[in-house]
């Protein structure tokens, strides 16, 4: 593993130890959750966040439910109504859904408790390698010069490298990369809060933007390709992201700069066959009213607040995974 990498979570037998990242980047405080509904309320609250990191955390609260009540290793009724809690505590990211279900189908043909803890554990080593997989083939493709990214999905959101700044990473060691636009992402500022720290801890050239300057950049030709990463992709390409993908995915097409989209295989939602059919978490709007702890406006404001957006597959280059880089029209044929 790269040396900065920064592990967010570690696994002991009776509890979660995890980087809460609504501290960061002022502070790291580490938490102790030794529970499924500790770990919901993490996951809820974006203390962890990531499509793959929530995954392994929904896994590993499964894990701890069984650990904290056997009965559920017999129970068949009991385990799907613990397992569809934590599956629901978000909606829009397929992998929370598909980690959880991983642990429900090896439950279902063992009952020792250490067996699950391992294959929990081998889980999270599975997405460290996919991660690099998916950051070499993404290197490959992506045009050398400036990359704008949205969010963050590196080591904090997915474990290892991260996806699409995975894909920045194995360009900056390839000397691909000349600078790095890091849109800060409005409302809780995870591009500017948690890229630029993983980006310094790199020591990899960047620059913090607002999240409406990207159509400036491209205009004025600064821009040579953009990455993002996905919480749920579609059957035909369609891709749900942090809320302000589409716009910069708008701003792209418009200048025709390539715009990709770096997940695992397990971020595909073969069972959807548009965007039209993916789920978008509305958020609480007092955090749009807010910078941190700050208010922005007063506190009776009435808010909107969207998670996330559906960027059209008809807007990607490509979707960059550990089994190779297709176009969204491709992405039907790999199901199997």
């Amino acid at each position: 593993m790269h040396k900065h990498i920064f592990e967010p979570f570690k696994f002991k037998r009776d509890r979660l130890l995890l980087l809460d990242q609504t501290k960061l980047p002022f502070e790291e405080v580490w938490l102790e959750l030794f529970d499924s509904d500790m770990i919901i309320e993490a996951i809820q609250s974006l203390r962890v966040r990531g499509a793959p990191s929530i995954g392994i955390c929904g896994a590993f609260a499964l894990y701890l439910s069984i650990y904290n009540n056997n009965d559920i290793l017999t129970d068949e009724k009991l385990l799907k109504k613990e397992a569809d809690k934590i599956k629901n505590c978000r909606p829009t990211a397929i992998n929370l859904s598909w980690g959880v279900d991983k642990v429900v189908k090896f439950v279902n043909n063992c009952i020792n408790l250490n067996e699950i803890f391992d294959f929990v554990y081998s889980l999270y080593l599975q997405e460290i390698e996919i991660n690099d997989k998916i950051a070499l083939n993404g290197a490959k493709v992506l045009p050398s010069g400036n990359i704008l990214t949205h969010c963050n999905t590196g080591s904090l959101a997915a474990p290892g490298v991260g996806t699409a700044l995975g894909v920045i990473r194995k360009m900056f060691q390839m000397r691909k990369l000349n600078l790095v636009y890091v849109s800060e992402t409005r409302p809780l500022l995870q591009g500017a809060r948690l890229t630029v720290f993983e980006l310094e801890r790199d020591a990899i050239p960047y620059k913090l933007v607002i999240d409406g300057a990207s159509g400036m950049l491209m205009r004025n030709s600064m821009v040579d390709a953009v990455i993002v990463g996905a919480d749920r992709i579609a059957a035909n390409g369609d891709t749900a992201n942090k809320i302000g993908t589409f716009m910069h995915a708008l701003a792209a097409n418009y200048y025709n700069i390539p715009f990709f989209v770096a997940a695992p295989m397990s971020t595909i939602d073969f069972s959807i066959a548009t965007g039209e059919d993916i789920p978008i978490e509305e958020r609480d709007g007092s955090e749009v009213i807010k910078c941190m702890n700050s208010f922005t406006n007063k506190s009776d404001t009435s808010a909107l607040n969207y998670a996330f957006d559906i960027t059209p597959a008809k807007f990607i280059r490509a979707i960059i995974t550990e089994n190779g880089v297709y176009s969204p029209n491709e992405i039907l044929t790999l199901f199997e």
